[in-house]
C-alpha cells in the first residue's frame, strides 16, 4: 500500500529561489518498529549538480533525521511543522 503525502520545504531566513530547489523521492518505511521517511534528493549547489539521501522521523510537530551528500558530508536535519 502506498501513502502519498505533500511536503513543502522552506528556508527559515529567506525565500527559496530556483537555484535552491530540487527533487525529492521517498517512501515511508518501518525501522525499529517506528515509521520513518527515507528519501533520495537532487539539486544544485552554486550551479553544480548535487545529490544524496536522507531520512526523517516525525514526533508531534517536529521531525529529526540526517541528510547525506553523495561522496560528501552528512548533517543532522531538524524540521518543524509550519502553522
Amino acid at each position: 500500500m502506498s501513502e502519498y503525502r505533500y511536503y513543502e520545504f522552506a528556508a527559515v531566513d529567506r525565500p527559496l529561489t530556483p537555484e535552491h530547489q530540487g527533487d525529492l523521492d521517498g517512501r515511508i518505511e518501518t525501522i525499529d518498529g517506528r515509521p520513518r521517511f527515507d528519501f533520495s534528493w537532487s539539486g544544485f549547489d552554486e550551479n553544480d549538480p548535487v545529490s544524496g539521501r536522507g531520512w526523517l522521523r516525525a514526533s508531534g510537530e517536529q521531525a529529526e533525521g540526517r541528510i547525506f551528500i553523495h561522496l560528501g558530508d552528512d548533517s543532522e536535519l531538524k524540521a518543524e511543522r509550519r502553522t
